[in-house]
């Protein structure tokens, strides 16, 4: 789940949202928005490290990315973290600065998603950067979050771009009533080009449910693809 915000003027509405957010379970929420629980809050975390990052840039300028982001702490979750993307020109200045909230990274685990950024003003280069609020950091292994996995994707042009039909797995009954769906595309090597999302309304409870999306945003060569769900 995520969201174009600033982290301070935010934290307040995600702490409320988290029933919908699919990060967390139902009886792990705040009973109020008034105050942090007591295990909310550290300095001694360790930062969050991206492992990769690629993008494109599209006809009308706009850069389309996709991004893993580990938490190396075996015992700090990250309520939610912030990405930065920096878009810079040929002198090094920059050209745009957009933030993309991103909820729910536990403890020892990774994450991959897509996204995009912009102004239609075409950089030189893009750089990206994470962050985690003081606030933001849980004192949890991770095992209260509800985590997705994707499987039996299949692939089908559309004309227009790509359609991905699959299904996502959680490890809890899944609250959240939307889910972005990302598509990473990778080189051969194993290493990201870019990638694109999509939401996907959930309309069934459980465990698991198939899902279909379309993204149109596509390098022109790619070796293999990855679909996360988050």
């Amino acid at each position: 789940m995520r969201g174009k915000s600033k982290p301070f003027l935010i934290l307040l509405g995600i702490m409320l949202a988290f029933a919908m957010s699919g990060c967390k379970k139902p009886d792990d929420q705040p009973s109020n928005g008034d105050h942090l629980p007591d295990n909310l809050g550290s300095t001694e975390a360790l930062s969050l490290e991206i492992i990769d990052s690629g993008y494109i840039i599209d006809e009308d300028g706009y850069v389309y990315y996709g991004i893993g982001v580990s938490n190396p702490n075996p015992d700090y979750s990250a309520v939610f973290f912030n990405v930065q993307v920096i878009g810079w020109d040929e002198l090094g200045l920059a050209v745009f600065a957009d933030s993309e909230i991103m909820t729910g990274l536990p403890a020892g685990e990774e994450c991959y998603f897509a996204s995009h950024a912009g102004n239609g003003t075409v950089p030189e280069s893009v750089s990206f950067e994470v962050s985690v609020e003081t606030y933001a950091w849980e004192k949890t292994d991770g095992s209260n979050y509800v985590k997705y996995e994707v499987a039996d994707v299949s692939e089908q042009d559309t004309g227009l771009g790509k359609s991905y039909l699959g299904s996502i797995y959680a490890n809890d009954e899944i609250t959240a009533e939307e889910i972005s769906v990302s598509v990473i595309y990778l080189y051969g090597d194993g290493s990201i080009i870019s990638g694109d999302s999509a939401i996907v309304n959930i309309e069934t409870s459980g465990e698991a449910f198939v899902f279909e999306i379309e993204v149109i945003h596509i390098p022109e060569y790619y070796a293999s693809y990855a679909v996360y769900a988050h």
